[in-house]
C-alpha cells in the first residue's frame, strides 16, 4: 500500500472515530496521559511538543502542570483535533495549541521544544526509529523525550 494511501486511511479512521474516542471503553488513553504527565521531570515553564495528539489526553493532562509553559498537539485528524480543543476550552486551559500536522513532517525548527513525547502514535509509522530520530531533532540539548 501506498503510504499517501495508507495515511489518507489512518486519517478517515479516526476522523470517523474522534467522537467516541473518550468514551469509557477507550477509558485506558486518558488514565495513561495522566500518568505519562508525571514521568517527565516538568518545573513548569517549558514548551512540551505532543505529537499525534489525538483527542488531546496527554497534551492536556500536561498542560496542567506547566502553569508558564505551553503544550503543542499535533495530529492529522481535524475531527480529533477538534474535541481537543474542546476539551482545552472546557477544562479552560489556554497553554495549549492544537495544530493539524504529519509527524512525519512536523515543521518545527530544530531545537524547539524542551521535551516531546508520543503517547501511542508512534506506533502507526513505518519507521519508528526514524520517527523518534525526527522528533527528537525538534528537542533541545538535555530536553526529554
Amino acid at each position: 500500500m501506498r503510504e499517501e494511501h495508507y495515511k489518507a486511511l489512518l486519517r478517515a479512521t479516526f476522523d470517523s472515530v474522534a467522537g467516541a474516542f473518550d468514551g469509557e471503553a477507550l477509558r485506558f488513553f486518558g488514565e495513561s496521559a495522566e500518568h505519562l504527565g508525571t514521568c517527565l521531570e516538568l518545573r513548569g515553564n517549558e514548551h512540551v511538543l505532543d505529537v499525534a495528539t489525538g483527542t488531546g489526553h496527554a497534551a492536556l493532562a500536561i498542560a496542567s502542570r506547566l502553569p508558564k509553559g505551553q503544550v503543542t498537539g499535533i495530529d492529522f485528524s481535524p475531527r480529533m483535533l477538534a474535541q481537543a480543543r474542546k476539551k482545552a476550552a472546557a477544562l479552560d486551559l489556554r497553554n495549549v495549541l492544537f495544530l493539524e500536522r504529519d509527524m512525519q513532517n512536523l515543521g518545527f525548527p530544530s531545537e524547539h521544544f524542551d521535551a516531546a513525547l508520543s503517547a501511542f502514535g508512534i506506533f502507526f509509522a513505518g519507521d519508528m526509529n526514524a520517527q523518534l530520530s525526527h522528533i527528537t531533532s525538534t528537542i533541545k540539548p538535555g530536553g526529554q523525550l
